[in-house]
């Protein structure tokens, strides 16, 4: 119950030139996100393809890596939004590439270029840019793609309003932190863009993926992360997230009453507040009362 699990990821581009996904796959590469497409910042903001997908996505489906694919967005209206759906969609089953994108097909929104640039220039209000990316995702899910939105912290938090009652739109946030501090629900969380792994030359966005996660509605429940346990900051973050109650949290804190055979790690609930704590029987409560 509540079991965190993360998996390591990268998002590629023509810049990274050619991958040798075989040694990316034995390196810990589990899945990947592929650009398939931009829109320029230009006023014009004319859309074109990525020259290294197609063989991105094929070479990683082949190497056992799953994949997904983003798009590069700098739209400024929800028939933008439409269109850059429209084009995933063709460019993905035009090129007979739709058995092997099992991941979601993510809008990258966010700012770019000078002051002048299209979105940025176009000074959007927050529902406005999430009507956008909403609208993409609708699109795509139109098509029979998982959807998702990708942006960074700041975007997410001051310039777009996240629908969260939407929990088949998957969110994508990047933030180069120890942990992400971000309080809405995510499913992947872009942690570095200058990450190495073997089989690419040079800087790579590495990411990790959360699922797996059950909301956190037992109060008595333990914690396994031992298969996570370099990520213990953000899988604080995830727990206070999926948490609706908003009053249980990971710390480090030794519990004696877990032996080490028990397979626990000093990673323990602790509960904010006035909540009731009841042991199941058979088990032994992790939980801890502690002031706000």
């Amino acid at each position: 119950n509540g079991v965190v699990t993360s998996h390591k990821g990268i998002d590629v581009s023509k810049y990274q030139a050619d991958i040798d996904w075989n040694k990316a796959r034995a390196a810990g590469v589990e899945f990947a996100f592929v650009r398939i497409g931009y829109r320029g910042y230009s006023k014009e903001g004319k859309i074109a393809g990525d020259e290294y997908a197609i063989k991105n996505i094929k070479n990683a489906y082949n190497a056992g890596v799953k994949v997904g694919a983003y798009f590069f967005s700098q739209a400024i209206t929800a028939a933008e939004a439409a269109q850059e759906a429209t084009y995933c969609r063709n460019y993905i089953e035009q090129n007979g590439l739709k058995s092997m994108i099992t991941m979601p097909v993510i809008i990258d929104y966010e700012y770019t270029g000078p002051n002048t640039a299209r979105l940025r220039a176009a000074k959007l209000s927050p529902q406005q840019h999430q009507t956008i990316c909403d609208t993409f995702c609708n699109y795509v899910r139109s098509y029979g793609y998982k959807a998702g939105i990708y942006a960074n912290f700041s975007m997410l938090t001051n310039d777009m309003i996240p629908t969260q009652s939407n929990t088949s739109t998957q969110y994508w946030i990047a933030r180069y932190n120890t942990y992400t501090d971000y309080k809405n629900n995510y499913s992947f969380w872009q942690y570095s863009s200058s990450g190495r792994v073997d089989g690419i030359n040079g800087d790579v966005d590495c990411n990790f993926w959360y699922f797996g996660r059950k909301d956190i509605n037992d109060p008595t429940c333990h914690i396994n992360i031992s298969d996570v346990i370099d990520y213990t900051e953000d899988i604080s973050q995830i727990i206070t997230i999926y948490d609706s109650s908003s009053k249980r949290y990971l710390v480090k804190d030794k519990d004696d009453s877990l032996s080490q055979d028990q397979g626990y790690t000093d990673y323990i609930l602790k509960v904010v507040g006035d909540v009731e704590v009841t042991p199941k029987d058979g088990e032994t409560t992790v939980i801890k009362k502690v002031d706000d």
